[in-house]
């Protein structure tokens, strides 16, 4: 009797040390200031950025209220991404403790009754971590969803980034906190769900369109494609920073997307794909055309 009321001891003891684990290792440090922080400076007031972003024909206020509206979304982001990913961690992990707490505990008990109860424990926590993954988290899917958002605003970020070039004239205030709540939007569950259906719908359109196109060429057809090929990217080969900025300018304005990379040369290749993209849609018979539209944009 005492050796199973020692091991019985032990299993709380170790059931204990468990829960007080799982409650404190989250599989991440505390972040540098949490939103509530943040948004509790005297350097941040959402409602007044947003109030001048209505009202300012400044630029640099224009500018200061957006950098610091991104802040606040960035800061939210950060908290909503760490919450569904390392919290689903945590919380599987301590349903994995407690299952096999309970089933230890089970198994130590002489009484028919408090087994059965252990035993019934074990199974709801199982069948609520199943619930938990599979109703609410997308199961195995959030991963990628998590990818999807963070391509989202990376694309949104690029795109406000370039907008912010240009005058308050060209670029209002009102049209910038627009921009600002799609960069939001850009980081939620459902701005990833369509984005992940957009981006198949394009890829299956564009794979249509190009097997619908399939057709035998000969050897002129060939090589003026190959001419055009070498002069549209000898003319993304020889742009610097300031010209491919504009070139991605020029490619929204065609509803083309590309986006800027981290170096020039990154930027360069994205051009490369998208240019190619447009000519194979809009120009496919001669790429003069669109270089001379090229010119004009990057002068």
């Amino acid at each position: 009797m005492i050796a199973i009321r020692i091991a019985r001891a032990a299993a709380l003891l170790a059931l204990g040390c468990a829960l007080a684990a799982c409650s404190t290792f989250r599989g991440a440090p505390k972040p540098l200031i949490s939103p509530k922080q943040l948004e509790s400076s005297a350097s941040f007031n959402v409602a007044g950025d947003i109030d001048t972003l209505i009202k300012t024909s400044d630029k640099a206020a224009r500018d200061g209220a957006m950098r610091r509206l991104m802040a606040v979304c960035d800061m939210r982001y950060s908290q909503f991404r760490h919450d569904i990913v390392a919290n689903r961690k945590h919380a599987r992990a301590g349903a994995n403790a407690l299952t096999l707490m309970t089933d230890v505990a089970a198994g130590l008990t002489d009484s028919v009754g408090v087994k059965d109860n252990y035993i019934a424990l074990s199974a709801l926590i199982q069948g609520g971590q199943t619930l938990y993954d599979k109703d609410y988290l997308f199961d195995q899917t959030l991963d990628a969803l998590v990818v999807q958002m963070d391509a989202n605003r990376k694309a949104k970020l690029v795109d406000i980034l370039v907008s912010m070039d240009a005058s308050v004239a060209q670029y209002p205030g009102q049209v910038a906190l627009a921009d600002v709540l799609d960069y939001y939007h850009a980081g939620t569950i459902n701005a990833a769900i369509l984005g992940v259906q957009k981006s198949a719908s394009a890829q299956d359109a564009q794979n249509t369109q190009a097997l619908r196109q399939l057709k035998a060429i000969d050897d002129g057809e060939r090589n003026a494609i190959r001419t055009g090929t070498s002069a549209l990217f000898g003319f993304v080969d020889g742009l610097d920073q300031a010209k491919a900025d504009k070139v991605l300018v020029f490619l929204k304005g065609k509803s083309v997307a590309a986006s800027k990379g981290a170096t020039l040369d990154e930027t360069k290749k994205a051009l490369k794909q998208a240019l190619t993209q447009l000519r194979r849609d809009k120009y496919p018979d001669d790429v003069q055309p669109l270089l001379d539209e090229l010119k004009t944009a990057t002068q």
